[in-house]
């Protein structure tokens, strides 16, 4: 998907809505992303995936992004918005340039990405973070990690299986409900 309009839009948005500091940390983002706005974009559907637990429509990311982004400011400040996507960018560009900064994640990115799972990127990015910022432990991390691996492989391997991704990203609750 061509998602450069939308991202030049978005940028424009964020110029408007922001405060200098956090315009520049958005554009410190976008050249961490080698300022490929496509791969920004896929970036963006991805996070819009994890905090608002459903996919966007490709054709309305930026209006999905100014939704959340409108929603988000009246619940928190924006410089924890963009901490968040800054945050979440990161775990992002780990799982594209299969370069985690955790050393336990290097086989599932690689398998992931092998088996071209893009769809479980959200699912992925949400498990890092909830395991950087401590709401889950090392075990349950490995745990997961393991999961996500085995149901990445089955996919692999026979094509019919239906898993959706989208649907593990509260992927405790599925986890929990799945292992007993």
């Amino acid at each position: 998907m061509d998602y450069i309009e939308q991202m030049e839009k978005l940028f424009k948005f964020l110029d408007f809505n922001l405060e200098f500091e956090q315009v520049r940390s958005i554009y410190n983002i976008k050249h961490a992303f080698n300022n490929d706005l496509n791969l920004f974009g896929c970036f963006i559907k991805d996070y819009l995936t994890v905090v608002n637990n459903k996919v966007s429509d490709d054709c309305n990311l930026y209006c999905d992004f100014v939704l959340y982004f409108d929603e988000a400011k009246s619940k928190t400040k924006e410089n924890e918005i963009v901490k968040s996507i800054f945050n979440y960018s990161r775990y992002y560009l780990w799982i594209v340039f299969e370069t985690p900064e955790i050393k336990e994640l290097e086989t599932l990115i690689n398998t992931v990405n092998s088996c071209f799972a893009m769809d479980t990127y959200p699912c992925i990015m949400r498990l890092i973070d909830d395991y950087i910022n401590q709401k889950i432990d090392g075990k349950y991390f490995s745990q997961m990690l393991q999961f996500l691996l085995d149901i990445v492989l089955e996919r692999f391997k026979n094509p019919n299986t239906k898993i959706n991704f989208n649907d593990i990203i509260n992927y405790k609750i599925n986890f929990e409900r799945l292992v007993g």
